[in-house]
């Protein structure tokens, strides 16, 4: 079950100009208009959106609502493979061929972790190329305000990044989205114990060396709670949908693979990682319904993915093949929806490797400082990010079950596309 068996064989990443091709002229994205919804409507990430022009239910897989899941005709036929009866002797028998998995595995990892942006520069430098090109003829007052959202959206300790997501999701403001999450919001102290929580965790809340005395300083605290209640109409809205419009036109990714790091804990502190990898291992697909970041380099993604825990993601323990019907695989998917189910922990670390097919993303760097009359280096610029907009998902291929965590292997599309003829995950 090598990656050079499958999907993942290096000769698809041949650097060449269809790479990074341009965008259509009779592409429209249709997902994030499809997301606005009025107060009461059903809770974040649970929506009815068009992907490649056919309506889709999906349903959220964290509490933030920022990832969904939905499913196609290759999840009904996973679904319906795990109905069939295999012998207990024979699952039994493969799964003590531990050390066989492992080194499988291990060669599934290494062949993934080499296969970064960076492998392929010509491709990397003409995304560069192609995103600056595209700032530099903006309009001035557009450039302006996608100059903004591209500082909101990388500031440090911020969490503008958060509320940006909110309001690409179609939220009006803060208090139509937390409504929409919990009826509890409706009672007005549950959302300042919100904004305060938010606030304490993003380090908002000024130093009382900044005030004369307690009473300055408790009014000083009291209006940052004033400015989050309001900021994404008052600052963010403008910037967000000039920085989604632009995304949209973006030159299209086909052929180029990406990373994505990604803790299974919310901002909230609740532990959501279980949730992803189980609707993965039943062949349902991955939608990012925010901003999605992902990284040309393994390793960056890596560390994004094991940010919020001491250790690394461990070794390799053995590949899950989702495109075949082999009853190994299925032992081995099974097994891990066992061991998710005894031990959601194990679900901590999440590493995407991703084929682009048509994804609309640009270089973050090399937008800033193209944005930037006086370009210097940003703090974040160390993370090679490539920003994609809302509407993107992920049709996992591979699962490697890791010691801590999961490396998922699969192909990244933009939704908002037309139908592909011969589509292999056509929704239907």
């Amino acid at each position: 079950m090598p990656v050079n068996n499958n999907h993942y064989a290096p000769h698809l990443y041949n650097p060449a100009a269809h790479a990074v091709a341009p965008l259509a002229h009779n592409t429209q994205a249709t997902a994030h208009t499809a997301q606005a919804r009025a107060p009461g409507a059903m809770a974040p990430g649970h929506h009815t959106v068009r992907i490649h022009g056919q309506p889709v239910t999906t349903r959220p897989l964290n509490s933030s609502g920022f990832c969904s899941a939905f499913s196609d005709g290759r999840s009904r036929q996973i679904q319906q493979r795990a109905r069939l009866a295999i012998n207990p002797a024979h699952a039994e028998r493969i799964r003590t061929e531990s050390d066989a998995l492992a080194r499988h595995a291990g060669v599934d990892l290494e062949r993934i972790s080499s296969m970064d942006k960076f492998t392929i520069e010509s491709t990397h430098a003409l995304l560069d190329q192609r995103s600056a090109a595209m700032a530099a003829h903006l309009p001035p007052e557009q450039k302006k305000s996608l100059a903004a959202a591209l500082e909101h959206y990388r500031a440090a300790h911020a969490g503008d990044f958060v509320m940006m997501n909110i309001a690409a999701m179609g939220y009006q403001d803060l208090t139509h989205y937390l409504t929409s999450r919990n009826d509890k919001f409706r009672d007005p102290e549950e959302i300042q114990e919100f904004l305060h929580q938010f606030a304490s965790d993003f380090f908002l809340y000024p130093s009382s060396d900044d005030a004369v005395d307690e009473e300055e300083h408790e009014r000083n605290a009291n209006a940052v709670i004033d400015q989050l209640r309001t900021r994404i109409p008052d600052t963010l809205a403008g910037p967000v949908s000039s920085l989604m419009q632009f995304i949209d036109t973006a030159p299209r990714l086909s052929g180029v693979p990406l990373m994505r790091g990604q803790s299974g804990i919310g901002h909230d502190g609740v532990f959501e990682g279980d949730r992803i990898v189980s609707a993965l291992l039943n062949g349902e697909n991955l939608r990012f319904n925010g901003f999605c970041s992902t990284s040309g380099d393994y390793e960056i993604a890596e560390n994004f993915a094991t940010q919020q825990q001491e250790h690394s993601m461990g070794e390799p323990i053995y590949t899950i093949d989702l495109t075949t019907n082999s009853i190994k695989d299925e032992c081995l998917r099974r097994d891990a929806l066992r061991a998710l189910e005894n031990n959601p922990e194990g679900a901590t670390s999440l590493l995407f490797m991703l084929k682009t097919e048509g994804a609309a993303g640009v270089s973050v760097t090399a937008l800033g400082q193209a944005l930037n009359d006086d370009p210097a280096e940003h703090m974040t610029d160390v993370e090679s990010e490539i920003l994609l907009t809302s509407g993107h998902y992920v049709q996992p291929e591979q699962l490697i079950r890791m010691e801590q965590g999961y490396v998922i292997a699969g192909t990244l599309r933009n939704g908002n596309e037309p139908p592909v003829a011969s589509h292999p995950g056509q929704v239907n």
